[in-house]
């Protein structure tokens, strides 16, 4: 038997919820529910789709774009706002602005714990995009660490150890400045090779 996917479990798990009574919900719940009902009738969905104003079925069908246009081109939809409007592609763009506002909405625990919960499915989705790309920078610079028990050079001529050499010079600049988060200070502390000296040799 195929194992469950992981939106297949999560279906599941909202299936359960569904089978109580209504009565014995709270809000979120009931909230939780809808949001799973107009999910499974647009993955049942064929054919052109219907304009609603319904905006728990608007939600979900601008998820499900979402996740389409991750799958046609292999990345998240990125605003262009360095491009002119004639060189801007409508969806993507409106795709891009979803996103944004998904993530300012978590931030004001805007969503029931079903949109939550499906949004984490989202390859690539994070509510805080620059926390998580903080995170994927410290990673691939203690992944070099320890497979070349030295640091990386800004003087090196692959692109990636570069990228590393600069992001780490960018964090001393900013300890320098105060402006380097505690808990971000600590994690770099925990690395076998480290320091805050000057950001040119490391």
């Amino acid at each position: 038997m195929p194992t469950p996917s992981p939106l297949q479990r999560l279906h599941a798990a909202y299936a359960e919820l569904d089978k109580k009574n209504p009565s014995t919900l709270s809000d979120d719940e009931r909230w939780s529910l809808r949001y799973l009902h107009a999910d499974l009738a647009e993955d049942a969905r064929s054919g052109d789709r219907v304009p609603t104003r319904d905006r728990v079925t608007s939600w979900i069908r601008d998820l499900h774009d979402v996740e389409h246009f991750i799958d046609d081109h292999e990345r998240s939809p990125r605003e262009n706002n360095r491009r002119t409007s004639d060189e801007i592609d409508p969806v993507e763009q409106h795709l891009a602005n979803w996103l944004r506002n998904q993530r300012r909405l978590a931030l004001k625990w805007g969503h029931c714990a079903y949109q939550r919960d499906r949004l984490d499915l989202v390859p690539g989705y994070s509510e805080s995009p620059l926390d998580q790309q903080w995170a994927d920078n410290f990673d691939a610079y203690r992944a070099f660490l320890q497979a070349h028990n030295t640091v990386p050079l800004l003087s090196s001529n692959d692109a990636g150890e570069r990228h590393l050499a600069a992001w780490a010079a960018k964090q001393r600049l900013r300890h320098r400045r105060g402006q380097l988060p505690v808990d971000r200070v600590s994690t770099l502390e925990t690395l076998k090779i480290w320091g805050w000296g000057s950001a040119s040799t490391r």
